[in-house]
């Protein structure tokens, strides 16, 4: 048996890795729910900020996120179990998926083609 120390320092088992839809839906929220130490959020939260910089900076931090994020989170928290960590993953990203779906439907209900049409 592996002591929880060398999992923490080891590489993400098979099956582990790969896209993580949660971390790319959720940034900010997956990163600190999952363990993610602020000295690696910081500057996808800093390039949020900074005018101009925020569209292009908050894209490539979710594409960073949704490509290391799965051994990201598997580095810096405690899993019992692959399977626990791909059910974790799995209602991460489920949680994401249904908040973009929310705000895109409020935001279409809120457009002029939408069903609230103020005049």
């Amino acid at each position: 048996m592996v002591s929880t120390d060398c999992i923490r320092c080891a590489q993400a088992p098979p099956g582990v890795s790969g896209w993580n839809w949660g971390a790319f839906l959720l940034t900010p929220a997956w990163s600190i729910g999952n363990g993610i130490p602020l000295r690696i959020l910081a500057p996808y939260l800093l390039s949020l900020c900074i005018p101009y910089v925020n569209v292009l900076g908050g894209v490539l931090g979710a594409l960073f996120f949704a490509v290391r994020g799965s051994s990201l989170a598997w580095r810096y928290r405690d899993w019992k179990s692959p399977t626990d960590f791909r059910r974790a993953q799995l209602r991460w990203m489920w949680a994401g998926i249904c908040i973009v779906a929310l705000g895109a439907a409020a935001l279409w209900l809120a457009s002029d083609n939408g069903l609230l049409v103020i005049q």
